[in-house]
């Protein structure tokens, strides 16, 4: 276990990141403010996200893009390093830092990375050991399970109406403690989930395909194209063909 470099994004807004590849070495981006969302992979790429109490994982080789999500601040630490712990080959690309501590840890790698010895490098490498330990070891509890169950439902019914009633019965449970079972969990609401999904989705069809708004809006579960356009600029902080005017001038 090597520990290569250790970073941190100060609190900012609207941090993004072009796409880029890290042919030699794993990363992971601990999420402490906002959310980050990660079109990662090659050809049909995947686009995840993590907001505070979670940890987005970019396995060695893969290209990711990053993009801060909506209009508040923006903060996280990330740390790439060569693994010789099979385990890490296992893991998903949304991590949760259930108890904090890999939080804690890569605050504290961060802090001593500023001050380089022999000894500080000792104690990074041995931080980051904990970390994959933790992140491997973690409990699948019932409340865990829910939580990728509900989330997967989600993904799978995008286009179709999607109400608290709808997943709290995906959960098995009363709506009521549903909401703050996952809320809890995910440090985002159900419903707030649903429309970071479709929003997700509709960024990369607008970053990827010439469809017609409207298309996009059907394709990602929005009622028509106002609601898409409003909840969009809202959140995203500007118009649906801004935002694509602008992808487009990025990546020409």
């Amino acid at each position: 276990m090597r520990v290569l470099a250790v970073g941190r994004v100060n609190p900012i807004r609207g941090w993004g990141i072009r796409e880029h590849v890290h042919p030699e070495n794993d990363e992971l981006i601990v999420v402490m403010q906002g959310r980050l969302e990660t079109r990662i992979g090659r050809g049909a790429k995947r686009v995840i996200a993590g907001g505070p109490g979670e940890a987005l994982f970019y396995p060695k080789g893969e290209p990711h893009e990053e993009q801060a999500l909506g209009k508040g601040m923006f903060e996280s630490y990330h740390v790439g390093w060569i693994s010789d712990d099979a385990r890490v080959r296992d893991w998903p690309l949304v991590l949760r830092d259930r108890t904090g501590r890999v939080g804690q840890a890569i605050r504290w790698m961060y802090d001593l990375s500023r001050t380089p010895g022999a000894a500080a490098e000792e104690t990074i490498n041995a931080l980051m050991r904990a970390i994959v330990h933790e992140l491997s070891t973690g409990p699948r509890t019932a409340e865990n399970e829910m939580v990728v169950r509900v989330q997967a439902h989600v993904e799978q019914h995008l286009t179709e109406p999607l109400e608290l009633d709808d997943l709290a019965a995906v959960a098995g449970m009363s709506k009521f403690h549903f909401s703050r079972v996952f809320t809890a969990a995910t440090s985002i609401t159900p419903m707030a989930y649903v429309r970071d999904a479709r929003l997700r989705t509709a960024r990369t069809l607008l970053q990827t395909t010439p469809l017609p708004l409207r298309t996009i809006a059907e394709m990602a579960g929005f009622s028509d194209q106002p609601q898409f356009s409003r909840v969009f600029k809202r959140v995203v902080g500007e118009a649906p063909g801004a935002f694509r005017q602008r992808a487009s001038a990025r990546s020409s």
